[in-house]
């Protein structure tokens, strides 16, 4: 029975410390359980118990305590080895996965919105509301990351609400209340300011291969640009300010939400367009009670996670199935 074999995968990846794709697993079983009819006694028991099993096997590993205000942003290092996190504390902190504060890096004079490491783990760029850009690097000597910026981006005109490098780490791509995104090098020497936006642009990000930025804004689109700066396409759908958009693993869908309380999938599909390629409406995931704010693909494109204002988690399949809300309980 497929309930069961089902069942017996979540069990084995349990018993192998995979835990979360144990849960879904799990969820795949409970579905079927509630949509079958006749099912043995035992078969109903086995699925509660792996549910149940999974549910309890995710837990907290460990708790990062020493910001002292709201952490607007975190990410791992392309290594794992590093977690770095950004606070309206004005500082950036850098963490080993065990829990271990290792260094605190202070310059900002305003709340830091956005970091990102350089593909190679060598580079940190920090984005703040105090207009800047902050570039810090590793010290080949000390392994640490030096005290005193490497380079500071200066010239946008309002907040800087995001930072990305580019996968080859050649380029940075910003994103700022001013309305306007810009391109550097990885020296910090400006390459070209892209305007179109009518909003704040709230978010930018590279795509997969490098060769495309996608820029989320407050003027409820997404506009996705060339490398070199020219606009290829807006998408428009979202009834309010869009506060994320990014790509898939696999470069085949995007993914974009914001302040309507909804998510949109977009399709990255061959087209008999000048350049051969188009995005196309795929899905809209209608869950949240409030903006959401975060998106995150799985590494196989699969899965998509979204985090919302209403202090919920929604993951969904790529086909727009939800397949479990985590909400916070008081």
């Amino acid at each position: 029975m497929r309930i069961s074999a089902i069942t017996a995968a979540s069990e084995a990846l349990f018993a192998s410390n995979k835990e979360f794709d144990s849960l879904l697993e799990s969820l795949r079983a409970w579905r079927g359980l509630k949509q079958a009819d006749g099912v043995q006694p035992d078969t109903r028991m086995r699925v509660v118990t792996a549910l149940q099993q999974a549910v309890y096997g995710v837990t907290e590993v460990n708790r990062l305590e020493g910001h002292t205000d709201i952490v607007w942003g975190v990410t791992f290092s392309p290594d794992g080895q590093l977690i770095a996190s950004g606070s309206r504390d004005q500082t950036v902190k850098l963490w080993h996965p065990d829990g271990t504060l290792l260094q605190t890096l202070k310059g900002h004079t305003d709340a830091v919105s956005c970091i990102s490491f350089s593909p190679d783990g060598q580079t940190l760029a920090s984005a703040s509301l105090d207009k800047t850009v902050r570039i810090w690097r590793k010290n080949s000597v000390t392994g640490e990351f030096d005290p005193k910026p490497y380079k500071i981006l200066r010239g946008h005109e309002d907040w800087v609400y995001s930072v990305d490098f580019s996968p080859d780490g050649e380029l940075l791509v910003t994103g700022s209340k001013d309305k306007t995104i810009k391109l550097w090098r990885k020296d910090g020497s400006l390459v070209k300011i892209l305007r179109g936006h009518k909003g704040w642009v709230n978010w930018v990000n590279f795509s997969p291969d490098g060769q495309f930025i996608a820029s989320a804004s407050d003027d409820k689109t997404v506009k996705i640009w060339r490398r070199d700066g020219s606009l290829v396409k807006t998408l428009q759908g979202h009834k309010q300010g869009v506060i994320v958009s990014i790509f898939s693993p696999d470069s085949k869908f995007l993914a974009s939400a914001g302040r309507d309380k909804t998510v949109k999938l977009w399709r990255w599909e061959s087209s008999n367009t000048k350049d051969g390629f188009d995005f196309f409406p795929y899905k809209t995931l209608r869950q949240h009670n409030g903006t959401v704010w975060s998106l995150s693909f799985s590494s196989d494109s699969k899965k998509l996670a979204s985090a919302g204002e209403d202090n919920t988690i929604n993951l969904w399949s790529i086909t727009g199935n939800l397949l479990k809300n985590l909400q916070r309980t008081q």
